[in-house]
Formats: C-alpha cells, structure tokens, sequence
C-alpha cells in the first residue's frame, strides 16, 4: 500500500484500498489495515467525493489474488470492524456474482 500513497502523493490521484491486494501483498511494516484505510482517505479531496474502497475474498484453490464468487459473511463483518469509525467510506464489493 505504500507504494500506491507514493503514486498518489506524486500524482493528486486519490488511492484506493484494496483488501485482498493487501493480504496478497502484506507490507513489510507493522502498519495495521485501519491506518492504511486511514492513510488512502486522507489522498481524497472533497472534489473526489466520499473514500471508496475495494472489498474481495479470496477464491478456495486459485492463484493468490483471484476472487471468490461471493462475500462469506463473518470475514466482511470483521473487516467492518476494522474500518474507522468516524471516516465514511463506500465499499465496492468485487465479486463474481453480482446477484
């Protein structure tokens, strides 16, 4: 995630958290996820509108990375708890049935 603060630093692009890109790539530093979510939504200007996020578990038996068709309940309502309390941000859901 670092590495997308640098760009976005360099760029004035807002950065966008992706969880399953962090558990693919877990940074080297202690940092935990809700200081990154934290970090990415201060890249955001009012003009950009509300912090989004990217939200995705990972596929049983792909490569590193892959999707899973749905969100399981229990992983996304942990990771909910992570999330900031006084920061509003929308969440996209990446998954392979859209229903």
């Amino acid at each position: 995630m670092q590495d997308v603060l640098t760009i976005s630093e360099q760029t004035g692009s807002p950065a966008i958290f992706d969880n399953l890109h962090h558990e693919v790539r877990l940074p080297i530093d202690d940092t935990s996820l809700s200081d990154y979510i934290q970090a990415s939504g201060r890249t955001w200007q009012p003009a950009d509108g509300r912090q989004k996020i990217h939200y995705s578990q990972q596929a049983p038996g792909k490569k590193a990375g892959a999707h899973f068709e749905t969100i399981a309940n229990q992983p996304f309502i942990k990771f909910l708890e992570q999330l900031p309390p006084d920061q509003p941000i929308d969440i996209m859901l990446e998954v392979k049935d859209k229903n």
